[in-house]
């Protein structure tokens, strides 16, 4: 049996918080979008965060075949510059995660800056950190992309930033993507 792979820095997911600092920095968001239960998840956000307006139409839900649908997003107030999305698409079986990774980062035009697999709160990952492309003007930005699937669904949690701030808000972000549950029915723990 071959040890596990070493895990990528520039992505943690070990030894983020103790458990007092998570019951003091963070809380835990359970949604259930559109108020489908099919849709539902959790996750951890830094408690000062908060939800961020989010507009679906029918059309784009009748398309969640084609493009990832938004669930949520979440943020500090006053910084839309940093970013916590929940999106899911519905994919075919025979897809796998990294190939969705693959493709949905091809398709935006994403740079790979870092990516391992692995399993976060008992559920398999493809979990990858990239570049956005470069606005004129803008800084650059960085997004954790963390893709699992529930079903005929793959749940993508997007928490990006400027590239300069990744080091910043790295361990948050890793929270959000180690607690991330999809299909979650509440989080008594």
């Amino acid at each position: 049996m071959s040890p596990p792979p070493p895990k990528e820095p520039l992505l943690p997911s070990d030894n983020l918080y103790s458990s007092d600092e998570i019951a003091r920095l963070f809380v835990r968001a359970a949604v259930t979008p559109f108020d489908d239960p099919e849709l539902r998840f959790a996750v951890l956000v830094p408690k000062e965060w908060t939800a961020r307006d989010v507009e679906v139409t029918r059309a784009q839900l009748a398309e969640d075949a084609r493009r990832p649908v938004t669930l949520a997003e979440f943020g500090p107030p006053g910084r839309a510059d940093v970013l916590v999305n929940v999106s899911y698409a519905r994919v075919p079986p025979h897809v796998t995660l990294d190939r969705f990774v693959e493709e949905f980062v091809r398709q935006l035009g994403l740079e790979f800056l870092a990516r391992q697999r692995g399993d976060m709160n008992g559920r398999p990952v493809e979990d990858a950190l990239v570049r956005m492309p470069r606005v004129e003007g803008a800084a650059p930005v960085v997004s954790r992309l963390t893709a699992s699937r529930l079903g005929p669904r793959v749940f993508l949690l997007a928490c990006s930033c400027r590239e300069a701030d990744h080091e910043r808000f790295a361990r948050g972000f890793g929270a959000a993507a180690v607690s991330f549950e999809p299909g979650a029915r509440g989080w008594a723990r």
